[in-house]
């Protein structure tokens, strides 16, 4: 159509528009004008979408909405504006129905439009003002209220300077590209008649609804469905907190400022959130998330995951994901997490079912236990090289309906497993005792196919027995003294982290104590006086130790530590049932201490019975560290129990001679209480007795009055090197 025949086309509408007042428009059945597309006929005047027959004349507002009757409603069409920076008012009905829809194009390219709204109410929606002695007209109060429910394709396309609409209290289809375009667009509100603003319902948002939009936050939205690629490329998008059914294919695709996001939804599709490169903080409820949904978004930090199915590829190479939580999980789809350098931390709920192909491949700096206990006859598949060259150091197996597929963990840091029940190993799962030396099978039965084929120890255990294993398992490596390095005015400090780090180097297999110790002699039979006297024999090891202590930095390695949560001192202590020894050390913040761990013990029923030193009270405790402290010197008594004795008033006060003192090494232990209301509270009698804190006060000027788990940074022993 050329140009000559649009504009005869618009200035017939005109003014049959003009010839046509409301109250006695006819039927549309009735007008004989077809609906045609308005088109801009003035300089300044900007015409969009069809001439329908009816016409609103806001003259006040410099502008005119034509639209058409339904059965159900009116529908706007098209529009016309004269003036820069109009403000569209749109009331409740036209021509005596409510306004229910907007039609597909009505206001596309309408630069000239910086906001609409539409009202609850008829009337006049402009009056007249002052200000400063000059009159103007302009619009009244927002009403909420309107009735209207669905804006059609590409309605506001285009409209780069609409900075906000307001929306009534129904729930509201956007069409396909609604805003695309909408450079300046800041947010979308829903009003009622009685509060200005409530929480925003959408039926459906559609295909590329917002893409290009301005909008920064989508926060507090309801949606039924997000079509894909609504939001397809939001650049200036930050965060979102919506609650969907169905969230699209790649519909939040490239939003690459987005930074936080909340979703609950049914089900979101692949590649949701693809590309969003300053993505940090995930939270999703849900009951699937898509394949690819999180990949190329690889800044991600933290991610909770209430989600049911999580796809192949999911978080693929998010290598900055350090603090995952995955919660009613069932299944972890192929790779879903592969590459994920980052993740330290991975507790892996009793729903899941199935461990995709390659799911943690590659994430190697997983080191707490991964326990699988399914009872009852619940399913657990564990897929092909699902943790292979993973950091999972140990691990727990007990059902009767699980698989642990071919090379499962094979190349990982895997140490020691425990496998009860019917339990089918496959091929390779944890490789063989010539390509896994260190590794080791632990079990109540008598024997272990998979130890047998794959020459790999195996050990019987009796379940309740694992702390007295330990403990026979770990003696020798109790050292028996407590001080090494002197100061200036000739007293003494003690060497905690010299002597935790020698003391997982020995268990490690990183020194050999045969060449710094005299012949036949073991950690134990060090002598108190060994570097205070400076008994030659022994100088070689003491020099090691006070190395160790004067630059722990080079030996442990700064970064590579956790706090315990709850689950995981759950996992060290079913490690412990089966007796295995879990060497690493322990840093107490608050008393500047290390100490060397070899296991969790849980107390069932809990201990109530200790007395607190400071205040008198007594606490429930749940778990207890095994722990060697080098706050104590040990000894075997004649029947070869260890004993402590230490720095504390119970086990040393003055006058005493050498054998008065010694206590039960256990009582050293550090008791831990994980319910909520204990805020996580330890005890250990070193630090909690009375005259050991004002020994503290007396040195240091700080009271040191308690242990909380928060307090304890964990170290495997795999991060203490010998350099």
């Amino acid at each position: 159509m050329n140009k000559k025949i649009k504009r005869s086309i618009a200035a017939i509408c005109a003014a049959a528009a003009v010839c046509t007042p409301l109250s006695t428009a006819p039927a549309l059945s009735d007008y004989a004008l077809p609906a045609l597309t308005l088109t801009a006929s003035a300089a300044g005047t900007i015409s969009s979408g069809e001439c329908s027959g009816y016409v609103y004349n806001q003259q006040y507002g410099g502008y005119k909405l034509y639209y058409k009757l339904t059965s159900t409603g009116a529908v706007i069409t098209g529009c016309r504006t004269t003036k820069e920076y109009t403000e569209i008012a749109v009331p409740r009905s036209l021509s005596g129905k409510d306004v229910i829809a907007v039609d597909r194009n009505a206001f596309k390219d309408q630069t000239n439009i910086t906001n609409i709204s539409f009202y609850g109410i008829n009337g006049e929606l402009y009056q007249k003002y002052s200000y400063r002695g000059i009159e103007f007209y302009g619009r009244v109060a927002l009403v909420g209220g309107s009735r209207l429910a669905e804006i059609g394709e590409g309605a506001f396309e285009g409209c780069k300077n609409l900075q906000y609409v307001n929306l009534g209290d129904k729930k509201v289809t956007i069409g396909d590209r609604v805003f695309y375009g909408c450079q300046s667009l800041e947010d979308v509100y829903f009003n009622s008649r009685t509060q200005t603003l409530i929480a925003p319902v959408y039926k459906e948002i559609g295909s590329y609804a917002f893409t290009g939009s301005g909008i920064t936050e989508f926060s507090g939205i309801t949606c039924e469905t997000i079509k894909n690629h609504a939001f397809d490329g939001c650049r200036n998008l930050l965060s979102i907190d919506i609650t969907a059914d169905t969230v699209g294919y790649e519909a939040f695709n490239e939003c690459t400022r987005l930074e936080r996001i909340n979703v609950t939804a049914k089900q979101i599709k692949g590649r949701c959130f693809q590309k969003c490169d300053f993505l940090r903080h995930v939270k999703i409820k849900a009951d699937s998330i898509g394949t690819y949904c999180f990949s190329r978004s690889t800044n991600i930090g933290d991610a909770e995951l209430d989600v049911a199915e999580i796809g192949t590829y999911a978080f693929v190479n998010c290598q900055l994901l350090n603090d995952l939580k995955l919660i009613n999980t069932k299944t972890i789809g192929q790779h879903a997490f592969e590459n994920c350098t980052g993740i330290y931390q991975l507790d892996i709920p009793d729903t899941v079912e199935i461990i995709g192909e390659f799911a943690f491949y590659k994430a190697n700096n997983i080191r707490n236990p991964q326990i699988f206990i399914r009872e009852n006859g619940q399913r657990l598949y564990i897929g092909r090289a699902a943790f292979n060259t993973s950091g999972v150091e140990y691990a727990v197996f007990k059902g009767n309906n699980i698989t642990v597929g071919d090379y499962s963990f094979f190349q990982s840091r895997i140490k020691a497993a425990a496998v009860d029940g019917s339990v089918m190993i496959d091929h390779n799962a944890f490789g063989s005792g010539t390509s896994n030396p260190g590794f080791k099978i632990f079990g109540t039965a008598d024997s272990n196919e998979y130890a047998s084929d794959y020459g790999i120890p195996y050990e019987k255990v009796e379940i309740g027995k694992g702390t007295e294993k330990i403990m026979n398992d770990n003696k020798k490596y109790f050292m028996g003294i407590s001080r090494f390095a002197e100061l200036d005015d000739k007293t003494y400090k003690g060497s905690c982290a010299g002597i935790s780090v020698m003391q997982l180097m020995a268990m490690t297999n990183k020194v050999d104590l045969s060449t710094i110790l005299p012949a036949g002699k073991e950690l134990i039979d060090v002598p108190g006086n060994a570097f205070t006297d400076h008994l030659p024999e022994y100088k070689t090891f003491t020099d090691m130790v006070v190395d160790y202590h004067s630059n722990q930095d080079k030996y442990y390695h700064p970064n590579a530590y956790r706090y315990l949560s709850a689950d995981e001192l759950e996992a060290y202590a079913k490690l412990t049932e089966y007796g295995i020894t879990v060497p690493a050390a322990l840093r107490i913040n608050e008393h500047r201490h290390i100490i060397t761990i070899l296991g969790v013990e849980k107390l069932d029923p809990p201990r109530t019975d200790i007395e607190h030193g400071l205040d008198g009270t007594k606490k429930s405790y749940n778990y207890r560290l095994i722990v060697a402290d080098s706050g104590y010197r040990y000894k075997l008594d004649e029947n070869g129990n260890l004993l402590a004795r230490g720095a504390d008033c119970i086990t040393y006060q003055p006058g005493w001679t050498e054998e008065q003192g010694w206590i039960n090494a256990e009582d050293t232990y550090v008791y831990v209480s994980t319910e909520p209301s204990t805020n996580g509270q330890c005890y250990q009698q070193r630090w909690d007795h009375p005259q050991n804190v004002e020994h503290y006060i007396e040195q240091n000027g700080y009271i040191y009055d308690k242990i909380l788990l928060s307090d304890i940074r964990y170290y495997p022993a795999d991060t203490v090197v010998n350099k």
